[in-house]
């Protein structure tokens, strides 16, 4: 145990002081700053559009302006203009967005599908539009407002609709990107140490003072307690970003989000961690690290997919979502963002973390026997003879 502890704090007293730690972890911190604060700042307080009503202009064309604009969640505010050249004028110049004029009509600067002034005076020229025809029509002034006020026809879905509050997706997806960041990231470096150490011939002296399993065990320790402590200042700096808009991290962040975030970390960083070390052990040159990492790379790489495939969904997980929430290697993705939605409960949870804490345990056995029947071999690529053999071996 005391060789563990000791090849734990020399990984991580060696990862901390790195260059490639210190630089990591001011990107992903400022990222995580950004994402809260970013979108604050550019939403803001919407300013209202400015609508210029020309000449001698009937009460309810500003009415039936309020009425569009309430659809669309757009405030309006109304300027008279005495003549048409002076709302051109104000248009071109941008202090005016839409101008109307019984006599010529809707006046926009430009006319364009991604212009919001442009799109906007389309949808108050169709009620414009009615609103004449009506009075062409002769109506009395309560039908003419029974037809201008319609009732909206209520819609209604069949199956069950999934609604997630806007505070809680964007959540889930940082939590989804940053797993899989992390577990990439993290994964690579034990995996890359193995390699480093062994082309060096650096694996020989250590191993004349402990055993090959207490080597990995303390290296997957060591490089798991450094990825905590790049999550943490993460979380600081949310915590900061969510402070500096007024916001609590309690009142924004979902609770089961919270703890299970950090504890879907650990098992899949134990999960990965192992197995990257394992393929590092069955390679001499950095060239060939990615072969051996490609069949580890599939899950993480479904488990994300998957995570933002059930995020995206408007109604209950399909069957195959279902399915692989239970799929040790895809689970540390899919469980957190799918609990925090309420289509995952905690007993299918608990049960989701039991598989792959069992699964975890049998590849950490089946791991350790490839680590040491490959850690001292160089040039090939071990056999599988040779980790068959390695299975009896009473030195792990």
């Amino acid at each position: 145990m005391n060789q563990v502890k000791l090849i734990a704090m020399r990984e991580f007293s060696q990862r901390t002081s790195s260059r490639a730690f210190k630089i990591a972890t001011a990107i992903t911190m400022l990222i995580a700053l950004g994402y809260v604060v970013i979108p604050h700042v550019l939403s803001g307080k919407p300013k209202p559009e400015t609508i210029a009503l020309v000449g001698s202009v009937s009460k309810e064309i500003p009415a039936i302006f309020s009425q569009v604009a309430a659809l669309s969640n757009t405030k309006v505010r109304f300027v008279s203009i005495p003549s048409i050249s002076q709302a051109r004028s104000q248009l071109t110049s941008g202090r005016v967005s839409v101008a109307y004029s019984p006599r010529v009509g809707l006046l926009v600067k430009t006319i364009s599908s991604t212009d919001q002034a442009a799109i906007f005076a389309k949808e108050v020229s169709v009620d414009i539009g009615k609103f004449q025809a009506l009075q062409k029509a002769n109506l009395t002034p309560v039908q003419k407002k029974i037809l201008l006020s319609p009732t909206n026809v209520r819609v209604a879905a069949v199956g069950s609709t999934l609604q997630v509050a806007p505070s809680t997706q964007k959540a889930s997806i940082f939590e989804l990107i940053l797993t899989y960041i992390l577990l990439s990231q993290y994964g690579a470096w034990v995996m890359l140490g193995v390699i480093e150490e062994k082309s060096t011939r650096v694996i020989e002296v250590l191993l004349s003072a402990v055993r090959p399993i207490e080597l990995l065990v303390g290296k997957i320790i060591g490089v798991g307690l450094v990825a905590l402590v790049h999550a943490s200042l993460i979380l600081v700096a949310l915590i900061v970003g969510l402070s500096s808009i007024g916001s609590s991290p309690l009142q924004v962040l979902p609770n089961s989000l919270i703890v299970l975030a950090p504890l879907w970390l650990i098992v899949g960083g134990a999960l990965y961690c192992t197995m990257f070390g394992a393929a590092g052990s069955m390679v001499t040159r950095i060239e060939d690290a990615q072969a051996v990492s490609f069949p580890i790379a599939v899950p993480m790489l479904v488990g994300y997919i998957a995570g933002l495939t059930a995020m995206s969904q408007t109604s209950s997980p399909s069957t195959i979502i279902k399915i692989l929430s239970f799929v040790p290697g895809v689970s540390p993705f899919l469980d957190p963002v799918m609990v925090a939605s309420g289509v995952m409960s905690i007993p299918l949870m608990l049960v989701s973390l039991a598989i792959s804490l069992v699964t975890t345990y049998f590849l950490s056995k089946v791991a350790g026997k490839i680590y040491v029947a490959s850690i001292l071999k160089i040039g090939a690529r071990v056999k599988l003879s040779a980790i068959k053999k390695s299975f009896s071996n009473e030195y792990i």
